[in-house]
């Protein structure tokens, strides 16, 4: 196949640094950790998994003392952030170069992706706080989650869907900027049943997010996670609800004369609730076990501009899945059915055209998914899916792979996917007056992609893992294309492909009673292959991060993190003619430290410093990122 002839200099690189991999790890004798991933729908263990992840636990989590996501992801292999500014700011997240909607988000089974903003995932909302353990599958995963999950799949835990109980659990949290926090969970259970319900604030008043004036863009959000469980012989039931609430200011662009963000009095008011309700039936001593879930989410996103409505976006997804897993022998198997149906509402002011309208799309898929064991080190991985969609041609995703236990501490993988991403209710349909219209005759996006890779696991002591991958998007999305007969920007396929190449990798350890991450990544994104170093925008080539947790005392915990985001290039419009000019925009680091210690056994009081050395950077052309913000915490704790 054409993937596998494609830039060999790469696959021999990578191939080079696994064999020093080995050979760096070579002396340690411990036994293989197992941990089970729920990124995918089998309950696969990590060094099963023929694809690269990354498995973050809830100590990691706690002592970073991170109230954001951004701040928990970004270094990590493969990642690549874009911020418009501050804490609320537009946050967008690619994988692997792949685009900010072809990440999917699952919290808890429930995917969160905001189709009322194009199908993305708005990290700037997504707190750590009630998060037990993260989940970052890269590569094409659309075979178990269905459209959009081209550069992989982010799954998140939630305390009230673990089965650890903390009985009440609160903290307070104030810094610069006016910052003020509030986290508290209340959690139990009987013999049948456990609950748990968790509540959060956060306001700040924030940066200035454009390069000129003085005006602060603050931002304030509330949270509410609850979750109900009763299990009782064969079956169980599950339920929950997750609600928030947010507000973020915003500047306007100065369209009249430097195309960059200006002062002024704007802000979104958003609304993002969702809920699912499962029914499992496991018979005893049988290797059997069927779910049946509904879930719905709805994103509402409205706009003010100098006291004004602008403009409204709202989507609403209901979704009912089946699954039926099945364990014979050495084989492990789940089959199921789903249903979809998204509906998407634009509201604004009527200016040369009517922004006002309502979509909807539904969607019937099998899917397929199976874990073999071949041989006592050889297991073979299958996936595959068919979408049948109401506006697109049917589609077939799939992925398959095999992993190779060379011995208990070494597991060679290689995979082969295949993902399709239909094109979003804002491309197709969006209308913002001056500024862009949508474009009804898109295609669905199809991206294949191989990935080799070598994983190394010793325990919690040693783990390491390396892996090359190459892809090809067909038929891309691009969105920011100028449309003559209208003046505005539309959305259009690409005719050409687009390549994405790299290098993941990442070493965990443990040194001085201290636990140590790094990571580093190679990417080449390009958006023609015909025109040379025609790289695709806000993609960093090098990338990578370090971080260092633990305990120093009985009492008093740290956490650093540097990060580093390479040289990247942007789009900048400048007026009156708009064409885009290709800015270089500079690398940077950032360092973020926290320091906890404990008062008593129950009171903790902890300190955090997010972009400690106050580093100017920038991820979008105009657009400042986040100064340097320090916050004092004083947490209570009933463990069980």
């Amino acid at each position: 196949m054409y993937l596998f002839t494609h830039k060999p200099s790469l696959l021999i690189g990578g191939l080079i640094t696994a064999t020093q991999f080995i050979s760096y790890l070579s002396h340690a004798a411990e036994d293989v950790e197992t941990i089970t991933i729920k990124g995918s729908r089998l309950p696969l263990h990590v060094r099963e998994a023929p694809t690269s992840l990354t498995v973050i636990g809830e100590e990691e989590i706690q002592q970073s003392g991170a109230s954001q996501l951004t701040d928990i992801l970004r270094g990590l292999p493969g990642i690549a952030i874009s911020t418009s500014g501050t804490m609320g700011a537009l946050t967008e997240i690619r994988v692997r170069g792949s685009e900010s909607n072809h990440l999917l988000l699952v919290v808890d089974g429930v995917v969160l992706n905001d189709d009322s903003q194009g199908g993305l995932i708005d990290l700037a909302h997504i707190s750590v706080k009630d998060v037990k353990k993260i989940e970052l599958l890269r590569g094409p995963q659309a075979a178990a989650w269905g459209s959009g999950a081209v550069g992989g799949v982010l799954h998140i835990t939630t305390f009230g869907k673990h089965n650890d109980i903390d009985p009440f659990y609160v903290s307070v949290g104030v810094g610069n900027k006016n910052t003020h926090q509030v986290v508290t969970r209340v959690s139990d259970k009987t013999n049948f049943t456990r609950y748990s319900i968790a509540l959060q604030h956060v306001e700040s008043n924030g940066d200035n997010i454009s390069r000129a004036g003085s005006e602060d863009d603050g931002y304030k959000r509330s949270i509410v996670n609850a979750h109900y469980q009763y299990q009782k012989n064969e079956w169980t039931t599950n339920t929950s609800i997750r609600l928030t609430d947010l507000r973020t200011e915003y500047d306007s662009v100065d369209y009249a004369q430097t195309g960059l963000p200006v002062d002024a009095d704007n802000f979104t008011e958003g609304k993002k609730a969702s809920a699912n309700v499962s029914v499992t039936y496991s018979p005893h001593k049988a290797s059997y076990a069927t779910t049946l879930m509904g879930m719905y989410s709805k994103h509402t996103n409205e706009n003010v501009e100098s006291g004004e409505f602008i403009s409204s976006a709202m989507s609403e997804r209901f979704q009912l899945t089946n699954t039926h897993s099945l364990t014979w022998n050495n084989i492990h198997a789940i089959v199921g059915a789903e249903y979809l149906q998204r509906l998407y509402t634009q509201q604004g002011i009527v200016a040369y055209s009517d922004p006002n309208q309502r979509q909807d799309d539904q969607t019937l898929s099998a899917f397929f998914e199976t874990q073999t064991e071949l041989t006592n080190s050889v297991n073979f991985t299958l996936g595959t899916r068919f979408d049948d969609n109401s506006e697109f041609d049917n589609a077939v995703s799939y992925r398959s792979g095999f992993s190779w236990h060379i011995d208990r501490h070494y597991t060679a993988f290689i995979s082969l996917g295949k993902a399709i991403k239909n094109p979003t209710f804002t491309e197709r349909f969006g209308y913002y007056p001056a500024t862009f219209i949508g474009n009804p005759h898109l295609q669905p996006e199809h991206s294949q992609e191989w990935e080799l890779g070598l994983r190394a696991h010793f325990s919690s002591s040693l783990y390491g893992q390396v892996s090359v991958y190459e892809a090809e998007l067909k038929d891309e999305i691009l969105g920011f294309v100028f449309d003559s007969t209208s003046g505005l920007m539309t959305a259009e396929n690409a005719v050409s492909m687009s390549n994405r190449s790299g290098l993941d990798s990442e070493l965990s350890w443990f040194w001085g009673g201290l636990k140590w991450r790094a990571s580093y990544s190679y990417l080449n994104a390009t958006e023609d292959p015909d025109v040379q170093d025609k790289v695709e925008f806000r993609r960093p080539r090098h990338s990578g991060g370090l971080s260092i947790s633990g305990a120093l005392t009985d009492k008093l915990s740290a956490y650093l993190k540097w990060t580093y985001t390479g040289s990247q290039t942007d789009a900048y419009f400048h007026p009156p003619l708009f064409a885009p000019d290709i800015v270089s925009l500079r690398p940077y680091s950032l360092l973020s430290v926290n320091m906890g210690y404990d008062l008593t056994p129950s009171w903790r009081t902890s300190v955090r410093v997010q972009n400690a050395l106050n580093q100017d950077y920038e991820d979008i052309v105009g657009f400042a990122g986040e100064t340097l913000s320090v916050l004092l915490t004083l947490s209570y704790n009933i463990a069980e």
